[in-house]
């Protein structure tokens, strides 16, 4: 095709319009060429592409943050101050570690009850409900009364989007449980009842427990919070029951219909938002490390 226009070009068998539409067609082959030859020969897609997105924008045309809170949470009479600078930095840090350990192209997260709930808004800002969700589980522990059918019917109401749904539970990712503690047993408790209710459906979904505190469990992963020392709160009255999604519910006692999220998660998540905008450091992290668009 190429030579063929090429010849006739320059044999002058056709007009001056012609000529351009000729020149304008050779163009557009070769570019068709060109990117083609790169699809084939380029870069694979680096893990974690398409599943996370960075929220950075910049900072210019936005405006300053301050370095105090960002926004006010909790009953008017015990009122919180969250996502401060520092707050947001050791928030951030946790998360960093989280996703360095565990490739999110590859893993689902799961965080279990109400204290790992910051750093799973963080992890939905930056891939939504596809990459990570909270799961109640209050008084897992010492709870009987879980079933595979009621794991089911819990599953079907945080994640209604069945495709997504399938997507978790195919197995194409191991489903990590997680939690900000300082000993790892709700993760470590909860992984049997989850592993029942993937049975019960042929799921081949690998569970991984993972512990965000100072000590760890048996048969439960950790990445120490020494380095980001606020994330070791989330488990007292400062976060719990503030920041969390969901109120205390416990699975088989409470009914799945008192399950409500908590408007003060969003107004969390909206405050780390603001902060995410401006991250380099966490963007850079994405780009570098996950694959994200830079752009």
């Amino acid at each position: 095709m190429l030579s063929l226009v090429g010849q006739l070009l320059s044999k002058g068998r056709m007009r001056t319009h012609h000529r351009v539409l000729g020149l304008v067609l050779i163009c557009a082959m070769l570019g068709a060429s060109l990117s083609s030859a790169l699809a084939s020969k380029g870069k694979a897609p680096a893990e974690g592409e398409g599943l996370i997105t960075s929220r950075y924008v910049g900072k210019k045309g936005l405006p300053a943050l301050p370095d105090g809170p960002l926004v006010t949470l909790g009953a008017s009479w015990n009122l919180k101050q969250h996502v401060s600078k520092a707050q947001y930095t050791d928030l951030r840090n946790a998360v960093i570690q989280i996703l360095t350990r565990y490739n999110p192209n590859k893993h689902f997260f799961i965080g279990t009850g109400r204290d790992p709930a910051p750093l799973t808004a963080m992890l939905e800002l930056l891939g939504g409900r596809q990459v990570a969700m909270n799961f109640p589980a209050s008084n897992i522990v010492t709870n009987s009364n879980i079933t595979p059918e009621l794991m089911g019917t819990y599953f079907k109401r945080l994640v209604p989007n069945e495709a997504m749904r399938a997507e978790i539970l195919s197995g194409k990712r191991a489903i990590v449980l997680f939690d900000q503690t300082s000993s790892g047993k709700t993760p470590a408790t909860f992984a049997p009842y989850m592993q029942a209710y993937l049975d019960s459906i042929g799921s081949p979904a690998k569970i991984k427990k993972l512990a965000v505190g100072q000590r760890t469990y048996e048969g439960v992963a950790v990445i120490s919070t020494k380095k980001f020392p606020d994330v070791d709160n989330y488990a007292w009255g400062n976060y719990e029951g503030v920041v969390s999604e969901y109120p205390r519910h416990s699975l088989g006692s409470n009914a799945i219909g008192e399950l409500k999220r908590r408007p003060a998660y969003g107004k969390f998540k909206n405050a780390v938002l603001e902060r995410m905008k401006r991250d380099l450091v966490l963007h850079r992290f994405l780009v570098s490390e996950l694959g994200v668009s830079a752009k």
